[in-house]
């Protein structure tokens, strides 16, 4: 019986989640049902420039770098 689940991933996890590589899935699927999960390397690839944008006081956001330049500045 699994009493805890205590995987340290880093911070920034939610944002590759949002973006398509969803890591703690793949550990969860990966230990929970082994016989069903693909044991085939994955790469992950992102669209051309997707970016990655964090900040302590804001959730973290997933975009486009021409979306963000393409920002009215007083949004940005």
């Amino acid at each position: 019986m699994i009493t805890e689940i205590n995987v340290r991933f880093v911070a920034f996890i939610s944002s590759l989640a949002q973006a398509g590589a969803n890591l703690p899935l793949d550990y969860l699927e990966m230990n929970l049902n082994p016989d069903n999960f693909s044991h085939v390397y994955k790469h992950y690839e992102f669209p051309k420039g997707t970016i990655f944008l964090r900040d302590v006081d804001e959730k973290p956001v997933v975009m486009n770098e021409k979306d963000l330049l393409d920002m009215d500045p007083r949004h940005a």
